[in-house]
């Protein structure tokens, strides 16, 4: 005979992933990821990497996309210089790139580039993937560069 120990139901748990607000420098990011990207805009700024940056200072319109009005809005407008100049990159940060989210995101970032073209985007990452998915390789086309910014904190020091 055994005993019961009063917890031998089935139960699923369920886990919500959700982005935590978080502060920095007096601004409310949407999740930690971001408030952690902009320690690392502020601590290269000051290092002269770059010139300037901002949050979500700007929703642009990607115009009529199956029958609806879409828009998108980076999560950071950077400038940045190289020798004498100085130019715009919008830095959109993901937490995964992977999953159903990514997959959207991906989808913004085509309308984005195909509505403004001349604009650049680099798209941000926790880290690289282990293996590359078709999302990943699509995202690919519309961004200049992907940056992993795990390494990048913790090259920084940022927590």
């Amino acid at each position: 005979m055994t005993e019961k120990l009063g917890y031998e139901k089935n139960r699923t748990v369920h886990y919500e992933w959700r982005n935590v607000p978080t502060k920095f420098m007096g601004i409310e990011f949407k999740s930690k990821l971001e408030a952690r990207w902009a320690r690392y805009l502020e601590a290269i700024r000051k290092l002269g990497v770059i010139v300037s940056w901002k949050y979500e200072p700007k929703r642009f319109d990607c115009g009529l996309i199956y029958n609806k009005r879409r828009f998108y809005t980076p999560d950071f407008w950077v400038v940045e210089k190289e020798g004498l100049h100085k130019y715009v990159v919008w830095h959109e940060v993901k937490a995964s790139g992977s999953g159903k989210d990514f997959q959207k995101a991906v989808s913004r970032l085509r309308w984005f580039k195909k509505a403004y073209p001349e604009e650049l985007i680099v798209l941000v990452l926790p880290n690289a993937p282990k293996r590359e998915n078709v999302h990943m390789m699509h995202a690919k086309k519309y961004v200049e560069r992907i940056a992993y910014c795990n390494a990048l904190f913790r090259r920084h020091g940022i927590k």
